[in-house]
C-alpha cells in the first residue's frame, strides 16, 4: 500500500549547512518529522555539493512522518 503525503515543505537551505532554525523547526515539526534527523540527513546527503550553494528543496512528509527530500541547486 502507498503511502499517503500528508503534506510538502518547500525551502533554500545551504548544501551542507542545514541546522535548527526559526523556518527549518517549525515547518518539519508540524508534520511531526524528526527534524535533527533531517538535518543529519540533508547535510550528509548535500555534503558534495560547495559548501553554502543555495540548494531549492521540496521535502515530502508522508502519514506515518517518514519523508523524502530533492534538493536541486538555484542558478
Amino acid at each position: 500500500m502507498a503511502k499517503k503525503v500528508q503534506g510538502i515543505v518547500s525551502l533554500i537551505i545551504g548544501a551542507g549547512q542545514a541546522e535548527l532554525c526559526e523556518a527549518l523547526s517549525p515547518a518539519l515539526g508540524a508534520f511531526g518529522v524528526n527534524v535533527e534527523a533531517f538535518i543529519k540527513g540533508f547535510n550528509a546527503a548535500t555534503i558534495e555539493w560547495p559548501a553554502g550553494t543555495l540548494l531549492r528543496t521540496t521535502i515530502t512528509v508522508y502519514d506515518d512522518y517518514s519523508y523524502t527530500f530533492t534538493a536541486v541547486p538555484m542558478l
